[in-house]
């Protein structure tokens, strides 16, 4: 059975670099749902959501950086550096 696109305009099976609040790491999109700490996961969907969004309006874009505001597991507001980078 076919699995679902994750994230429109971006392949489940494409691979990916992610950095973190500086700690860096490939994997692939489907692999995404593995990250462990909550608030790196919902950064890492922030930033993918809004890449692929800019790549399926037409946007030649291979990579996208942000800060991203998430709460923690104790619902405090923290900030968390993510960037995003497709790989060929």
């Amino acid at each position: 059975m076919r699995t679902k696109v994750m994230f429109p305009g971006v392949k489940n099976s494409q691979k990916i670099r992610v950095l973190v609040d500086g700690f860096g790491m490939y994997m692939r999109v489907q692999d995404v749902d593995s990250i462990c700490t909550g608030k790196h996961r919902a950064a890492i969907y922030s930033a993918l959501t809004t890449l692929g969004s800019s790549i399926a309006a037409g946007n030649k874009i291979t990579g996208f950086a942000s800060g991203v505001s998430v709460y923690d597991d104790k619902m405090q507001d923290t900030r968390v550096d993510v960037q995003v980078d497709l790989v060929n």
